[in-house]
Protein backbone atom coordinates (compact mmCIF):
# COMPACT_ATOMS: atom_id res chain seq x y z
CA UNK A 1 0.00 0.00 0.00
CA UNK A 2 1.57 3.28 -0.86
CA UNK A 3 2.06 6.28 2.59
CA UNK A 4 0.13 8.59 0.58
CA UNK A 5 -3.22 6.38 0.67
CA UNK A 6 -2.54 5.82 4.26
CA UNK A 7 -1.90 9.53 5.59
CA UNK A 8 -5.13 10.75 3.58
CA UNK A 9 -6.86 9.06 6.26
CA UNK A 10 -5.35 10.79 9.60
CA UNK A 11 -3.62 14.09 10.26
CA UNK A 12 -1.43 13.84 13.50
CA UNK A 13 0.21 16.24 15.78
CA UNK A 14 3.90 15.50 17.32
CA UNK A 15 6.31 16.70 19.50
CA UNK A 16 9.59 15.95 21.31
CA UNK A 17 11.89 17.20 23.83
CA UNK A 18 14.51 16.08 26.03
CA UNK A 19 14.26 16.07 29.94
CA UNK A 20 15.26 14.21 32.85
CA UNK A 21 13.08 12.41 35.21
CA UNK A 22 13.54 14.86 37.86
CA UNK A 23 9.72 16.27 37.20
CA UNK A 24 6.87 14.34 37.76
CA UNK A 25 6.07 11.32 38.26
CA UNK A 26 6.87 8.14 35.76
CA UNK A 27 5.27 5.02 34.65
CA UNK A 28 7.11 2.26 32.92
CA UNK A 29 5.54 0.34 30.25
CA UNK A 30 6.01 -2.75 28.30
CA UNK A 31 4.87 -3.62 24.86
CA UNK A 32 5.18 -7.24 24.01
CA UNK A 33 4.93 -8.40 20.35
CA UNK A 34 3.76 -11.54 20.39
CA UNK A 35 1.97 -14.03 17.70
CA UNK A 36 -0.83 -12.19 18.19
CA UNK A 37 0.50 -8.56 17.61
CA UNK A 38 -0.40 -9.10 13.63
CA UNK A 39 -0.57 -11.24 10.95
CA UNK A 40 1.80 -12.80 8.60
CA UNK A 41 2.82 -10.60 5.69
CA UNK A 42 0.76 -7.79 6.89
CA UNK A 43 2.95 -4.50 6.94
CA UNK A 44 1.15 -3.58 10.32
CA UNK A 45 1.91 -4.77 13.80
CA UNK A 46 -0.05 -3.64 16.78
CA UNK A 47 0.56 -4.02 20.74
CA UNK A 48 -1.20 -2.95 24.23
CA UNK A 49 1.30 -2.06 26.66
CA UNK A 50 0.60 -2.41 30.54
CA UNK A 51 2.48 -1.39 33.68
CA UNK A 52 2.49 -2.24 37.40
CA UNK A 53 1.21 1.22 38.30
CA UNK A 54 -2.70 0.71 37.48
CA UNK A 55 -4.96 -0.75 35.06
CA UNK A 56 -4.44 1.73 32.05
CA UNK A 57 -3.30 0.75 28.68
CA UNK A 58 -1.33 2.45 26.05
CA UNK A 59 -1.52 1.43 22.52
CA UNK A 60 2.02 1.40 20.24
CA UNK A 61 1.09 0.68 16.28
CA UNK A 62 4.19 -0.71 14.39
CA UNK A 63 4.76 -0.38 10.44
CA UNK A 64 7.02 -1.64 8.10
CA UNK A 65 9.28 0.28 5.66
CA UNK A 66 12.65 -0.62 3.28
CA UNK A 67 13.93 1.13 0.22
CA UNK A 68 12.97 -1.12 -2.16
CA UNK A 69 11.63 1.47 -4.39
CA UNK A 70 12.75 1.66 -8.21
CA UNK A 71 15.86 0.12 -10.01
CA UNK A 72 17.91 1.41 -7.70
CA UNK A 73 16.48 0.90 -4.32
CA UNK A 74 16.39 4.38 -3.52
CA UNK A 75 12.57 5.27 -2.32
CA UNK A 76 11.09 3.84 1.00
CA UNK A 77 7.74 1.96 0.54
CA UNK A 78 6.03 -0.71 2.66
CA UNK A 79 7.31 -4.07 3.74
CA UNK A 80 5.82 -7.11 5.42
CA UNK A 81 5.83 -8.44 9.49
CA UNK A 82 6.75 -12.10 9.99
CA UNK A 83 6.20 -13.70 13.05
CA UNK A 84 9.10 -16.70 14.10
CA UNK A 85 8.10 -18.83 16.44
CA UNK A 86 9.27 -17.73 19.83
CA UNK A 87 12.23 -15.18 18.28
CA UNK A 88 10.11 -12.61 17.92
CA UNK A 89 9.36 -10.21 14.68
CA UNK A 90 11.22 -9.79 11.58
CA UNK A 91 10.87 -7.98 8.06
CA UNK A 92 10.09 -9.34 4.69
CA UNK A 93 11.15 -6.51 2.23
CA UNK A 94 9.66 -6.51 -1.30
CA UNK A 95 13.42 -7.78 -2.31
CA UNK A 96 13.28 -10.42 0.06
CA UNK A 97 11.77 -13.62 0.32
CA UNK A 98 10.83 -14.82 3.55
CA UNK A 99 12.66 -18.08 4.01
CA UNK A 100 15.94 -15.92 3.05
CA UNK A 101 18.67 -16.09 5.55
CA UNK A 102 18.91 -13.46 7.42
CA UNK A 103 16.89 -11.32 5.29
CA UNK A 104 13.85 -12.68 7.00
CA UNK A 105 14.70 -10.36 9.84
CA UNK A 106 15.39 -6.94 10.19
CA UNK A 107 18.49 -6.50 8.16
CA UNK A 108 20.43 -4.16 6.26
CA UNK A 109 21.36 -7.07 3.66
CA UNK A 110 22.42 -6.57 0.03
CA UNK A 111 20.14 -7.97 -2.34
CA UNK A 112 22.45 -7.43 -5.21
CA UNK A 113 21.42 -4.15 -6.04
CA UNK A 114 22.84 -2.65 -2.92
CA UNK A 115 21.76 -2.65 0.75
CA UNK A 116 18.07 -2.33 1.48
CA UNK A 117 17.66 -1.08 5.03
CA UNK A 118 14.60 -2.41 7.22
CA UNK A 119 13.15 -0.21 10.08
CA UNK A 120 9.96 -0.38 11.98
CA UNK A 121 7.76 2.71 12.83
CA UNK A 122 6.54 2.58 16.44
CA UNK A 123 3.84 5.04 17.02
CA UNK A 124 2.19 5.68 20.13
CA UNK A 125 -0.99 7.16 21.55
CA UNK A 126 1.43 9.43 23.23
CA UNK A 127 5.09 10.76 24.12
CA UNK A 128 7.06 7.67 25.38
CA UNK A 129 10.59 8.07 26.19
CA UNK A 130 11.78 4.70 24.64
CA UNK A 131 14.22 2.74 26.58
CA UNK A 132 15.07 -0.39 25.93
CA UNK A 133 14.33 -3.21 22.83
CA UNK A 134 13.60 -6.55 23.20
CA UNK A 135 15.60 -8.92 20.67
CA UNK A 136 14.58 -12.75 20.50
CA UNK A 137 17.12 -13.39 17.91
CA UNK A 138 20.36 -11.55 16.60
CA UNK A 139 23.02 -12.13 13.57
CA UNK A 140 26.61 -11.44 13.86
CA UNK A 141 26.74 -8.15 16.43
CA UNK A 142 22.92 -6.39 15.27
CA UNK A 143 23.76 -3.05 14.42
CA UNK A 144 21.06 -1.42 15.01
CA UNK A 145 19.57 2.59 14.51
CA UNK A 146 17.36 4.45 16.60
CA UNK A 147 15.43 7.94 15.55
CA UNK A 148 12.96 9.85 17.25
CA UNK A 149 10.70 12.61 14.94
CA UNK A 150 10.89 15.78 16.18
CA UNK A 151 7.63 17.22 14.57
CA UNK A 152 9.86 20.07 12.26
CA UNK A 153 10.11 21.19 8.56
CA UNK A 154 7.48 18.79 7.34
CA UNK A 155 7.43 18.17 3.12
CA UNK A 156 5.29 17.07 1.25
CA UNK A 157 7.36 15.09 -1.90
CA UNK A 158 5.60 12.20 -3.61
CA UNK A 159 8.51 9.75 -2.10
CA UNK A 160 12.12 9.79 -0.07
CA UNK A 161 15.01 8.34 0.75
CA UNK A 162 16.71 6.92 4.12
CA UNK A 163 19.04 10.48 2.81
CA UNK A 164 16.14 12.69 2.91
CA UNK A 165 15.31 11.17 6.43
CA UNK A 166 18.54 11.70 7.31
CA UNK A 167 18.79 16.11 6.44
CA UNK A 168 14.97 16.79 6.71
CA UNK A 169 15.37 17.79 9.96
CA UNK A 170 12.42 16.57 11.55
CA UNK A 171 13.82 13.53 12.78
CA UNK A 172 16.82 13.10 16.01
CA UNK A 173 19.37 10.02 15.42
CA UNK A 174 18.46 9.11 19.36
CA UNK A 175 21.57 6.37 19.06
CA UNK A 176 23.16 3.77 16.75
CA UNK A 177 23.57 0.80 19.01
CA UNK A 178 25.34 -2.87 18.86
CA UNK A 179 23.13 -5.68 20.39
CA UNK A 180 25.33 -8.33 20.95
CA UNK A 181 23.08 -10.68 22.67
CA UNK A 182 19.33 -11.63 22.68
CA UNK A 183 17.20 -9.83 25.56
CA UNK A 184 16.43 -6.72 26.44
CA UNK A 185 18.68 -3.73 25.25
CA UNK A 186 19.26 -0.66 26.83
CA UNK A 187 18.80 2.60 24.40
CA UNK A 188 17.88 6.06 24.96
CA UNK A 189 20.25 6.82 27.95
CA UNK A 190 20.99 10.91 27.45
CA UNK A 191 23.13 12.37 29.52
CA UNK A 192 22.62 14.54 32.47
CA UNK A 193 22.25 17.20 30.80
CA UNK A 194 19.74 16.54 28.10
CA UNK A 195 18.60 13.64 29.60
CA UNK A 196 16.27 11.30 27.72
CA UNK A 197 14.24 11.89 24.76
CA UNK A 198 10.40 11.53 24.51
CA UNK A 199 8.69 11.37 20.93
CA UNK A 200 5.45 10.33 20.23
CA UNK A 201 7.22 8.52 16.86
CA UNK A 202 9.82 6.46 16.66
CA UNK A 203 12.36 4.18 13.54
CA UNK A 204 13.86 0.70 14.77
CA UNK A 205 15.94 -0.75 12.14
CA UNK A 206 19.18 -2.52 11.16
CA UNK A 207 22.16 0.26 11.29
CA UNK A 208 22.37 2.48 8.41
CA UNK A 209 25.56 4.73 8.79
CA UNK A 210 23.75 7.60 7.05
CA UNK A 211 22.19 8.67 10.94
CA UNK A 212 25.52 8.04 12.20
CA UNK A 213 27.28 10.76 14.84
CA UNK A 214 24.55 10.50 17.95
CA UNK A 215 25.74 11.14 21.56
CA UNK A 216 24.55 7.20 21.39
CA UNK A 217 27.04 5.52 19.44
CA UNK A 218 28.80 2.70 20.83
CA UNK A 219 29.75 -1.14 20.20
CA UNK A 220 31.81 -1.88 17.16
CA UNK A 221 29.39 -0.12 14.67
CA UNK A 222 30.22 -1.25 10.72
CA UNK A 223 29.62 -1.33 7.72
CA UNK A 224 31.30 -4.04 6.47
CA UNK A 225 29.41 -6.86 7.86
CA UNK A 226 25.18 -7.51 7.63
CA UNK A 227 23.07 -6.98 10.67
CA UNK A 228 19.87 -8.65 11.30
CA UNK A 229 17.76 -9.51 14.39
CA UNK A 230 14.43 -9.95 15.19
CA UNK A 231 12.16 -8.28 17.78
CA UNK A 232 10.17 -9.32 20.73
CA UNK A 233 9.23 -5.69 22.78
CA UNK A 234 10.28 -2.77 23.68
CA UNK A 235 10.28 -0.64 26.72
CA UNK A 236 9.40 2.85 27.53
CA UNK A 237 8.71 5.22 30.19
CA UNK A 238 5.67 8.24 30.43
CA UNK A 239 5.23 10.98 32.73
CA UNK A 240 2.74 12.90 34.80
CA UNK A 241 4.58 16.27 33.95
CA UNK A 242 5.15 17.02 30.45
CA UNK A 243 9.32 18.65 30.00
CA UNK A 244 9.16 22.56 29.77
CA UNK A 245 11.30 23.00 27.33
CA UNK A 246 9.19 20.95 24.48
CA UNK A 247 8.18 22.73 21.11
CA UNK A 248 4.54 23.05 20.59
CA UNK A 249 3.36 20.76 18.31
CA UNK A 250 3.34 20.43 15.04
CA UNK A 251 0.98 19.68 12.29
CA UNK A 252 2.41 15.79 11.10
CA UNK A 253 0.48 15.10 7.57
CA UNK A 254 3.14 13.44 5.93
CA UNK A 255 6.01 11.18 7.73
CA UNK A 256 8.99 10.47 6.47
CA UNK A 257 9.28 13.26 3.87
CA UNK A 258 5.80 12.00 2.08
CA UNK A 259 7.05 8.31 1.42
CA UNK A 260 7.22 6.97 5.26
CA UNK A 261 3.61 7.37 6.43
CA UNK A 262 1.82 6.50 9.88
CA UNK A 263 -0.65 3.61 10.24
CA UNK A 264 -2.13 4.34 13.60
CA UNK A 265 -5.04 3.97 15.62
CA UNK A 266 -6.40 6.17 17.83
CA UNK A 267 -8.87 4.10 20.18
CA UNK A 268 -7.97 4.81 23.44
CA UNK A 269 -6.57 7.87 25.60
CA UNK A 270 -3.78 7.09 28.24
CA UNK A 271 -4.00 8.52 31.95
CA UNK A 272 -1.56 10.83 32.36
Amino acid sequence: MKLITILKKACVVASIGFAANATGGTTTWEWQLNAGAGSNGSSNLSSTGTNTDNATTLNADLSAWADTNNHNDEGIESAGFYYYSGNGWGIVNQDEDRNDYPGHAFDNKDEGDGRDYDMALVSFDTSVELTSINFGWIYNDADFTVLAFSGANINTTSRSTWSDVATSGDWITVGNYDANSTGYYSINQGDISQGKISSQYWLVGAYNSIFGNTLNDEGSLGTGAIDAFKIKGFKGNTTTTPPTDVPAPSAFGLLLVGALGLYARRTKKTAK
